[in-house]
């Protein structure tokens, strides 16, 4: 037998519905109790007799139908012979009005222009929330080696129209190799903004008034997104960056006649993650980390800040592993350090917040990825849910970019999930009928899935081992897109 693993059975405890809907809330085909999804059984499907007439009743607290009807299957072709019954009124009240306009057509069902229109259609690439900033910026010059950041804040005055601390407006730069650090930049609402703090600073200065850090004078002058980012991004190679968006240069050499090979090679590497996540786990390797080790986390912040995630044609998955493995290792480094009482002063729950935040805020980062660092950071489920989580998160592990769409209801995330879970396991059911290999295959992919998505993950085909790595960011989200899209219309056609 073989049964995908199961989702929905927590202890009591930890009720994984929302507390307002009733039970079995998402939509099912007529003959399936159970919800997340049913067990099934494609090793004895062989065994079906080729006429097989299955009657199904359903509880009279079904939300999605009353009194009970028919399914008629004819060997491996299963049609819909009855009609949906109407949906109880006090059921359509607890139902949201997305949700309900959705299925206010025949049979219940939205034709497919509707289904996959961007008003309904609750999946959309994380990516897509990010943005390029046009934000003002100041470069601040000579700090003192121990100032922080609070102090670089209190210098530039309380007036001073700097980003709010959750965009987190302050980078002070740090050679992600050697831990060096480097100048500051400061990021202010709009470019006059900037231009005004500068023009203080100056003013203050033809006064003999200096703005200082620790007593020591430092310089504030007018700066751009691109020496902002080609600051942080040091080792991008052929990229010319126009204010804060990339332009890569294509090298038509690329290392031909024995010359060095120049081609964009990413935004930042592996070494530079791995040597950042030393100096946080040796802090005494080289004077920068031990005097300060609070830059090490704060460079990370700002990586997953100002890391161009739009720019999903050259981010592989690889890439992007090396990021988030780097910003996984760096909150269980710091959670150590706190526990152990290392640097108080500087190591602080504050820091942990500001990067356990940027993590979980990051638009490069998938569904699974940000579950696991909720865990890590122990999130309860409304903290993990104001920066766009779903209810089952650590489900999503066959989707590499695709997250929900932000203020989606959740019972219309969840007729959507619902059918992409039963048409997958149905359409996977018709095609072991016909072949024993097939079978075999399916009991492989079923022992190593999840349920909640049914056999989603085999329709999207993610490629394996090398090519896996170096398949980008936006080819994962066409596969992944286009499967969900497949899966939809065919579930649809089933039912008109």
């Amino acid at each position: 037998m073989i049964t995908p693993p199961q989702v929905g059975q927590e202890s009591e405890e930890r009720n994984p519905y929302n507390q307002t809907e009733p039970r079995n809330f998402a939509p099912r085909m007529i003959g399936y109790d159970q919800v997340p999804p049913p067990a099934f059984n494609l090793g004895s499907l062989a065994s079906l007799s080729k006429d097989m007439v299955q009657a199904g009743g359903q509880a009279d607290n079904d939300p999605f139908r009353g009194s009970s009807s028919t399914v008629v299957m004819r060997g491996t072709q299963r049609r819909w012979t009855a009609s949906t019954p109407d949906v109880p009124a006090h059921i359509m009240v607890l139902r949201s009005r997305e949700l309900n306009n959705l299925t206010s057509g025949p049979n219940h069902m939205p034709i497919a222009s509707q289904a996959l229109s961007p008003e309904y259609f609750p999946f959309i690439e994380s990516f897509s929330l990010a943005y390029v900033p046009e934000h003002g910026v100041i470069k601040i010059r000579n700090i003192p080696f121990g100032a922080n950041r609070q102090e670089m804040i209190a210098c530039l005055g309380r007036n001073s129209k700097i980003l709010s601390d959750t965009m987190e407006p302050v980078h002070i730069m740090v050679d992600r190799v050697n831990g060096k650090t480097l100048d500051v930049y400061v990021e202010f609402l709009t470019l006059k903004d900037a231009l005004n703090a500068v023009t203080r600073h100056h003013d203050a200065v033809k006064r003999g008034q200096y703005t200082r850090l620790r007593n020591r004078p430092v310089v504030l002058e007018v700066s751009t997104q691109a020496a902002l980012m080609e600051c942080l991004f040091p080792y991008a190679r052929s990229v010319k960056w126009e204010g804060a968006r990339p332009e890569i240069q294509d090298n038509p050499n690329k290392g031909a006649n024995g010359t060095k090979d120049m081609s964009f090679q990413g935004f930042v590497t592996e070494e530079e993650m791995i040597m950042l996540v030393k100096h946080a786990e040796i802090p005494g390797r080289v004077p920068f980390s031990k005097d300060s080790p609070q830059r090490i986390y704060e460079c990370m912040i700002s990586t997953l800040k100002k890391m161009p995630w739009y720019m999903t044609d050259y981010i592989t998955i690889r890439q992007r592993h090396s990021i988030y493995d780097a910003t996984y290792t760096l909150i269980e480094i710091l959670q150590n350090s706190i526990q152990s009482h290392v640097n108080v002063d500087l190591l602080t729950p504050q820091l942990l917040r500001r990067l356990v935040t940027a993590a979980m805020l990051c638009p490069g980062f998938s569904v699974t990825q940000k579950d696991c660092i909720a865990a890590l950071a122990i999130l309860d489920a409304p903290t993990s849910k104001s920066f766009n989580q779903p209810e089952h998160a650590d489900q999503w592990n066959h989707l590499l970019t695709l997250c929900p769409r932000p203020n989606i209801p959740t019972d219309l995330l969840d007729w959507y999930i619902a059918i992409i879970r039963e048409e997958t396991i149905m359409h996977a059911q018709e095609q072991a009928d016909h072949s024993r290999e097939m079978s075999s295959e399916l009991t492989t992919f079923a022992n190593a899935a999840h349920g909640y998505f049914g056999f989603l993950g085999r329709e999207i085909g993610m490629p394996k081992g090398p090519a896996y790595d170096k398949m980008t960011l936006a080819q994962a989200a066409q596969l992944e897109i286009s499967a969900m899209q497949r899966v939809i219309l065919r579930a649809l056609a089933r039912r008109h």
